[in-house]
């Protein structure tokens, strides 16, 4: 769908994103975050997160490492949680599995490699960016909203595809 999104005249750039919502928690506090899955590359040609860390790097996101999956935080969030790079967080997701006690969170670890200043307080002070795949993980995701954003226009189609789920995890607790 990118791709198509690319090829229509006058679309300035085109970059999948995966969106979530879980809370994110550090040993001195805990936030409700906005998770926005997306590929470092591609989400150049539509805004400017990558561009406006403060903190770390975003090289992170795109490479394979061992350990907890990366994460960029907002810049005010990462403040409100004491934390900054190279801490490691927990994420809890509400979309979890079912067990015979009922549904279960998710909760996994993930480091923080970096914090975003935008200049706009709803996103730094809400928001973390993670991968929106692993590296070599096929694209499908499962019980997310994946959207292409083309311009000023944003195509959407809900994906209850097979594959790695998101957001990403890796130790879980």
């Amino acid at each position: 769908m990118v791709e198509k999104a690319r090829r229509v005249p006058g679309v300035a750039g085109a970059a999948p994103a995966v969106y979530g919502k879980a809370l994110l928690s550090s040993p001195t506090g805990a936030a409700a975050v906005t998770l926005k899955g997306i590929v470092p590359a591609e989400e150049r040609t539509v805004t400017d997160v990558v561009a406006k860390v403060v903190e770390g790097s975003a090289s992170a996101l795109g490479a394979a490492g061992d350990g907890p999956p990366p994460i960029l935080l907002g810049k005010a969030l990462a403040d409100s949680l004491n934390v900054g790079p190279g801490d490691v967080v927990t994420l809890t997701s509400p979309r979890g599995r079912l067990s015979p006690v009922g549904l279960l969170p998710r909760v996994s670890k993930v480091r923080v490699v970096g914090t975003v200043k935008t200049g706009l307080y709803e996103f730094d002070a809400g928001w973390g960016y993670l991968p929106s795949r692993p590296p070599g993980a096929s694209s499908t995701t499962r019980d997310a909203r994946r959207t292409s954003r083309c311009g000023s226009t944003t195509c959407s189609r809900s994906s209850r595809g097979r594959g790695t789920s998101w957001p990403p995890s890796a130790t879980a607790t």
